[in-house]
């Protein structure tokens, strides 16, 4: 992990049921978190949190700037938009543009060009 980063988490989708239990067990355990979506108003109020936003999956420079001081990047799949692959990309893209170390992508279980399941199959 990066000495300059501190160990900070980012975290996406956290007014979602995923995304909100994620930051809520990093701040169980004191792991210092940037909470980054949308809209930032109706994100959980955590110890070691700070807000980031708004910022969506498709805005590179927002999320750029939200993940900022951020060594690790939680994504979570956002909800189906017709272009969440490439939404999902640009705030990969961002990400790296900012300095982060490690992306953990949060896909499903059988994911797959075939999968009769649409999202599997984006998430694919």
């Amino acid at each position: 992990m990066s000495d300059k980063h501190h160990g900070t988490v980012a975290v996406t989708g956290v007014t979602g049921a995923l995304g909100s239990r994620i930051a809520a067990r990093l701040a169980d355990r004191g792991v210092p978190q940037l909470l980054v979506g949308r809209s930032p108003d109706r994100m959980p109020d955590l110890p070691g949190a700070r807000r980031r936003g708004p910022a969506a999956y498709g805005d590179a420079s927002a999320m750029r700037r939200a993940l900022e001081g951020a060594s690790t990047l939680v994504l979570v799949s956002g909800h189906r938009t017709g272009r969440r692959l490439e939404e999902h990309a640009t705030a990969v893209a961002a990400a790296i543009a900012a300095g982060v170390d490690r992306v953990l992508y949060v896909s499903l279980v059988g994911a797959s060009p075939t999968a009769t399941y649409l999202n599997a199959r984006d998430q694919y």
